[in-house]
């Protein structure tokens, strides 16, 4: 115990003792608490290991250097906890989930440790979450996790995409797109794209596809219209009108793809969905789920 807190406690003792001695003792607690969870905030420095337990599932990611991500998980225990819990309700026994754009992996650890019966295909590019992923697999020893360090688009091929660094702070924004919000701290990476339909052909059926790539999923959907109208799953994607010149004409395009396809859009919202007009909203900015019609 440091000198400032024996000087804290000291204080605390004269001033409470004419109310009795358990107050001393309430004041020592509450000091004591405070100084140890500045202390273990303080020894929470990457790289390490957080132990994860999140709606009753407990599993370790690794997180490699601090950002607004890696912060969330390292000060809160998860990512996108709403809308996993929402997810849950999809979600069928011996069935397969695909995440495309999973960063450092913290979605698809969950459904892997909560789901051992499922198999989970999940796609990340970029080098920098990629090996993350990698070490939290490793360590959860997870052998329905199939992870591949690959674009998912309309075509295959290789191409060029912006991926962050251990400096970025905020490593979520990688993009095949030359998106607005890209700093310098993100490099030009040479990977390949494969399409879903060409990639992905379980013989389990897809009961969930969750997409965040930063303005492409169209690209993503165009590659995936065959596994789409076999496996019917659960569409969760993030829309944001900035990433687009033409907001209401690229919510407008999907919009109708849905349509023709035999979904409808909802917006999730304290665990529930909410209808909305997906192509005439004002503004866009956030988490879409598609539902199958029957």
């Amino acid at each position: 115990m440091d000198n400032s807190l024996l000087e804290q406690l000291k204080n605390a003792g004269r001033k409470s003792v004419h109310l009795g001695y358990h107050l001393v003792l309430e004041k020592f607690q509450r000091i004591f608490e405070k100084e140890k969870g500045k202390r273990l905030f303080a020894q929470s420095h990457p790289p390490l290991v957080k132990l994860v337990d999140f709606n009753n599932v407990r599993f370790g990611i690794y997180i490699p250097t601090h950002g607004v991500i890696e912060d969330h998980i390292l000060q809160h225990g998860n990512w996108s906890g709403d809308l996993l819990k929402l997810t849950d309700y999809f979600i069928t026994p011996n069935s397969t989930i695909i995440e495309v754009g999973a960063n450092i992996g913290f979605e698809s650890l969950y459904y892997a440790r909560k789901y051992p019966a499922c198999l989970i295909y999940c796609y990340e590019p970029g080098s920098y979450a990629y090996e993350s992923l990698l070490r939290s697999k490793a360590c959860n020893h997870l052998d329905n996790l199939r992870t591949f360090k690959l674009a998912v688009g309309e075509r295959s091929g290789s191409l060029e995409i912006a991926t962050p660094t251990e400096s970025s702070k905020n490593k979520g924004l990688g993009s095949l797109n030359a998106n607005q919000d890209l700093d310098d701290s993100y490099t030009k990476e040479q990977i390949e794209m494969v399409t879903l339909d060409s990639h992905c052909t379980p013989d389990q059926r897809v009961s969930v596809l969750k997409i965040d790539t930063q303005g492409f999923e169209w690209n993503v959907l165009q590659g995936a219209t065959a596994l789409i109208g076999k496996h019917r799953p659960v569409i969760l994607f993030e829309h944001e009108d900035q990433y687009h010149e033409n907001a209401l004409e690229a919510r407008k395009r999907m919009g109708e793809f849905f349509d023709r396809c035999g979904y409808d859009l909802y917006l999730p919202a304290e665990g529930m969905l909410k209808s909305f007009d997906f192509m005439g909203s004002p503004h866009l900015h956030g988490d879409v789920i598609a539902l199958p019609r029957h």
